[in-house]
């Protein structure tokens, strides 16, 4: 009230029909209203004739997801913003568990803050104890039994992971599987780098380089290659396609088994 300008929201645009009704607006705006339209989950399309008069008359800001390799400098910019700090480990189970959604990344990371003196460093402790990520039922710990073919160790966690599939999606475990090997793959190529350029190479922090030239003594690149076929296979039969209805929880189990069969 009293200020110079008013501030007006249109939240979920992407619902709307069509945005052409607001055409007239854009091209004549109340100078003493700064009207925001939030587009989310949904790209613009910039053929329309609403969203060219947008990008002459009004500031338009596409906020574009970022690229897994992208996700530890976030969360790691974000942490020191607030004035904290973290442990490359911690950064990395936070992208393995949280993923590429980066408001839940903050949401999390905002929630621990409260629990942590100023300055103090984040560590995979505070992680798994603040953020919920069980210390022996992850996908990071799923892929480290992998890695190291634990077979008792890798169906344990799976097991934990079809009793409760809220907590662990298909479609992120998978995804983060489809990661780990597609990153092991890249690392076959490598031969004998620096450590520090092979990291750079493929992606990943120097801190878990090790877990990666650790199971690249147990896979070959054949076993990869075929690996990776499975985990298409069965992301497809998620989707519906070829699976006959077979709940998640069972086409996780035959997807492991068949990893550790490979």
């Amino acid at each position: 009230m009293l200020a110079d300008r008013q501030v007006v929201i249109l939240k979920e645009a992407q619902q709307m029909t069509s945005l052409a009704g607001l055409q007239a607006y854009i091209e004549r705006p109340q100078p003493t209203t700064v009207l925001v339209i939030a587009h989310k989950h949904k790209k613009l399309d910039q053929r329309s004739a609403f969203a060219k008069s947008a990008l002459k008359n009004a500031v338009v800001f596409e906020s574009k997801p970022l690229y897994e390799n992208q996700l530890g400098d976030w969360t790691n910019a974000f942490v020191k913003e607030r004035g904290f700090k973290i442990e490359a480990a911690a950064t990395e189970l936070i992208s393995q568990y949280l993923g590429a959604d980066l408001g839940k990344i903050a949401n999390e990371l905002e929630k621990l803050f409260l629990n942590l003196t100023a300055g103090a460093a984040i560590g995979v402790q505070a992680v798994r104890e603040n953020i919920g990520v069980s210390k022996d039922y992850n996908v990071f710990e799923l892929q480290k039994a992998l890695g190291s073919r634990q077979i008792a160790q890798a169906y344990k966690i799976v097991l934990n992971f079809a009793e409760n599939p809220k907590n662990h999606p298909f479609v992120m475990v998978v995804g983060n599987l489809f990661t780990f090997f597609s990153k092991l793959y890249s690392l076959s190529f490598l031969g004998t780098i620096p450590d520090a350029e092979a990291a750079r190479a493929m992606g990943v922090s120097p801190f878990f380089l090790k877990d990666y030239r650790s199971a690249a003594r147990f896979y070959t690149k054949v076993q990869i290659e075929i690996i990776i076929g499975f985990l298409k296979e069965y992301d497809l039969k998620s989707k519906g396609v070829g699976a006959d209805g077979t709940p998640d929880g069972s086409l996780l189990k035959e997807l492991i088994f068949k990893i550790l069969q490979a």
